[in-house]
């Protein structure tokens, strides 16, 4: 350090602790923000800015810069968890681009029929059973979207008998008390367990380990648990009366080698926050702007300009004794009288909207990019042409189609489950556990046009170009594809009525027959799920 140096900081020595103080404070904060999760972030941020708002902002950039080649940890997952549930709440661009992701690809309700028509009625049983309506009702199972784009995963948690493997029930745990994956020794892509930390009614803690629903016995000896590990698929009563759990981790947007799951709008929230201030910033300028839209010149004193401001304003203002207003403002269209020594002018303020405009259309695209969703989505649509807009819609459909994928699979996966327990606890044995599932069209289809494949497909029967196996089953496709266009909801016994794809409720009725109920088929009487004598309870734990 040569003496210009030490000059410097002798006379900058305030500003000098100023920046320090500022720098310590915004790293505590923001190391520990996802340990004090009750402290708003965004009143961290005000008491920061109070301090130095242009040293916060330096300082921010930087700590961002650096992290950039540090290896992500799970409080950095858990803080872009807890700052993506606020914004869906407060953040009108990140819960529109969530309920677009779920409105245009989970839809509605899926379908799911399984292949083989033997488990179709005890699956229909697991899907309609009052137990499970808490996940899979229809006024519930799309916010199991809204979670996995907010949270970046879920974790479905089952519960089944083992007398008879009988309605199996479902539910979900909270990704901030899934504490630990443990897999297995030497091979980090098998799970095995999960630690669970969660607290109940009084505050209590309580330590949990769930088993992966893939995981073997065998796998499941060679974890390492602590020696007081409490195993929840043991603890439930014992092995053969008791009830089985295992947990279905889906976590869809994976970053680098974790198996964790990150938020949909990681990279776009503080896009989105900045499109939030400045929208706000511009409401601001707005409302100064009409705060005054009119002014009067009178060539007058003081005593001329308080008389006028008397007259104008309300007798409910100046006068203290009146109960009724005996000068109201003036009705829409009135006149106004005045000599040359008062004149009235409008007053003109420009805003500079336009150049607002295409700032904010910046910013808007930036959030936007991280939820694949381009500004037209977004209400901003007046500034793009309708051969760009249309462009822009291939990757995001591609987006959208991509995530109705990845449902598809974890209702797979489900389906794989539910009817497993059947297999393994009720003495059944299906041909298969694979299911078809239906899920609405992403992009709606002209009806005319599958009229006209329909057309199509019947004059190549009759010509002998296409055999009936074949044309039976694209008519039926093409019906399906009808059907979800007009938004008609289980459309399988319609284009296959031979088979029962759905169970009615007690007092309905399905073409004459006996209705099929969660007490059991038309053929076998009700059975105990073992719910009643070492079974499983209310509540998960």
């Amino acid at each position: 350090m040569d003496w210009k140096e030490r000059l410097a900081r002798f006379l900058l020595k305030p500003q000098l602790e100023k920046i320090n103080y500022v720098l310590e404070d915004l790293i505590d904060r923001y190391r520990y923000m996802p340990i004090v999760r009750e402290n708003d972030p965004e009143q961290v941020i005000a008491a920061l800015q109070e301090v130095d708002p242009q040293l916060y902002d330096y300082y921010l950039r930087q700590l961002r810069y650096n992290e950039l080649g540090v290896e992500l940890t799970e409080g950095n997952r858990l803080q872009a968890v807890n700052e993506s549930r606020i914004l869906y709440v407060r953040d009108v661009v990140t819960q529109t681009i969530i309920n677009l992701w779920t409105d245009y690809a989970f839809g509605s309700a899926p379908q799911v029929v399984p292949i083989d028509t033997n488990a179709r009625a005890d699956w229909n049983e697991f899907w309609n059973a009052r137990e499970n309506d808490a996940v899979l009702g229809v006024r519930n199972i799309k916010s199991l979207s809204s979670t996995v784009l907010t949270d970046g995963e879920i974790f479905f948690v089952f519960f089944t008998s083992r007398q008879d493997g009988r309605i199996t029930r479902i539910r979900t745990i909270p990704t901030e008390e899934i504490r630990e994956i443990i897999t297995m020794p030497g091979d980090s892509s098998t799970v095995l367990y999960y630690r669970r930390e969660y607290r109940d009614e009084q505050g209590q803690v309580y330590t949990m380990y769930y088993k992966d629903w893939r995981a073997t016995d065998d796998e499941l000896d060679q974890a390492n648990l602590p020696d007081d590990a409490i195993l929840a698929h043991r603890v439930r009563g014992d092995m053969q009366i008791g009830t089985d759990v295992c947990i279905l981790h889906a976590a869809h947007n994976r970053l680098g080698k974790s198996s964790r799951g990150y938020p949909l709008m990681t990279a776009g929230a503080a896009w989105s926050r900045a499109y939030r201030d400045f929208v706000q910033d511009r409401a601001s300028v707005a409302r100064a702007a009409a705060s005054v839209v009119e002014k009067i010149r009178a060539k007058s004193g003081s005593r001329g300009i308080d008389l006028i401001r008397a007259r104008m304003e309300s007798s409910l203002v100046t006068s203290s004794g009146s109960a009724f207003d005996k000068n109201p403002p003036s009705t829409a269209g009135g006149m106004w009288i005045e000599n040359d020594a008062v004149s009235r002018d409008w007053m003109s303020r420009p805003t500079n909207a336009g150049d607002a405009a295409v700032d904010g259309n910046a910013l808007l695209a930036q959030a936007g990019l991280a939820g694949r969703v381009f500004p037209h989505y977004l209400g901003r649509g007046e500034s793009f042409r309708l051969a760009t807009t249309t462009a822009m819609e291939r990757p995001t459909l591609e987006a959208f189609n991509g995530y109705q994928v990845w449902w598809i699979s974890v209702f797979k996966d489900i389906a794989k489950i539910v009817l497993g327990f059947r297999e393994k606890y009720g003495a059944v044995e299906y041909s298969t556990t694979e299911v078809d599932v239906q899920v609405e069209a992403i992009v709606l289809t002209d009806i005319s046009q599958l009229g006209f494949f329909m057309q199509s497909i019947n004059q190549s029967l009759i010509a002998g170009s296409l055999c009936v196996e074949s044309a039976e089953a694209a008519t039926i496709e093409l019906m399906r594809v009808a059907m979800q266009t007009l938004n008609i909801q289980n459309v399988e016994p319609v284009v296959n009525p031979e088979t029962k794809t759905y169970i009615s409720r007690p007092g309905d009725e399905m073409n004459g027959d006996e209705p099929l109920t969660s007490g059991g088929t038309p053929e076998t009487p009700p059975q105990s799920s073992g719910m009643e004598d070492g079974g499983f309870s209310a509540s998960p734990f």
